[in-house]
């Protein structure tokens, strides 16, 4: 009797290993299937983000010309910009005063070099002397300043000029004429690009300027990227490109040449 109880016991004791062991056989499988299922479903993050090749062209340098205003303007103000190889240079501002008006009028940039007047083309401020800056930058690193004369032509449109004096060819080139100027660092990398953004117009637009060697290239985002506007402003450090179709907004980091995607604004 002794024998047969513990031969049932131990019969039924194996059965009871088997049994769980095969019920946790298909709670294991019946995981794995959930977990694959889950994984194959997944799509990649940032999988519709998509990145921009911006299109940059050359933007053409132009010659100063040497000339005397016209009568009628002003010699305001005489700024020194330095000593080069055929003496001292000057950014000379000139005012054609409204005599309606009191220090109002057209404001105009000469270089005044080697006993010369050199214009520097078309007027920069339609408000006289306010809000007329000149400074000399080193945007690109190369060591050598340039002249930026910047005044507004209307209450939503400001103009910079900048210029540079050519040693090699012994002449002064106007490399860049700008509306609208933004100096920004777009990529965060230390220093500052130069932007056109445009001011209340519609479709609003932005143009990216870089250096290259001897001269500056321009990118439009909006015909880059085959949208209808783009617009730039600056979240919590960061600039920020948005652009897109009517009610379609895209968001970009400028970086090295490109607009890469954002997810977000912020």
């Amino acid at each position: 009797m002794i024998k047969v109880r513990l031969t049932i016991v131990m019969l039924t004791l194996v059965c009871l290993l088997n049994g769980c062991t095969k019920a946790n056989v298909p709670a294991e499988k019946n995981n794995d299937s959930i977990k694959g299922k889950e994984t194959e479903n997944r799509e990649p993050e940032n999988e519709s983000l998509k990145d921009i090749d911006l299109i940059f062209t050359p933007v053409p340098k132009e010659k100063l010309i040497a000339g005397k205003p016209e009568q009628g303007w002003e010699r305001i103000e005489s700024i020194p910009y330095g000593q080069l190889p055929g003496g001292k240079a000057n950014v000379n501002l000139y005012l054609k005063r409204d005599p309606n008006a009191s220090g109002a009028g057209q404001a105009a940039a000469f270089i005044e070099y080697d006993n010369e007047l050199f214009s520097t083309g078309n007027e920069i401020s339609a408000y006289g002397l306010e809000g007329v800056e000149v400074s000399f930058v080193d945007r690109d690193s190369d060591s050598i300043n340039k002249i930026e004369i910047a005044g507004n032509l209307g209450a939503a449109n400001r103009v910079m000029k900048i210029i540079l004096y050519d040693e090699e060819n012994q002449e002064w080139v106007k490399l860049l004429e700008i509306d609208n100027p933004t100096a920004a660092d777009l990529d965060n990398d230390g220093s500052q690009e130069l932007a056109s953004v445009s001011m209340g117009s519609v479709p609003g637009f932005v143009d990216i300027y870089r250096w290259n060697e001897d001269h500056f290239e321009k990118a439009s985002v909006t015909e880059s990227a085959g949208f209808f506007y783009a617009g730039l402003y600056s979240r919590e450090g960061k600039w920020i490109i948005e652009s897109g179709q009517q009610g379609e907004p895209h968001f970009y980091q400028y970086m090295n040449g490109r607009l890469i995607e954002q997810a977000e604004a912020g």
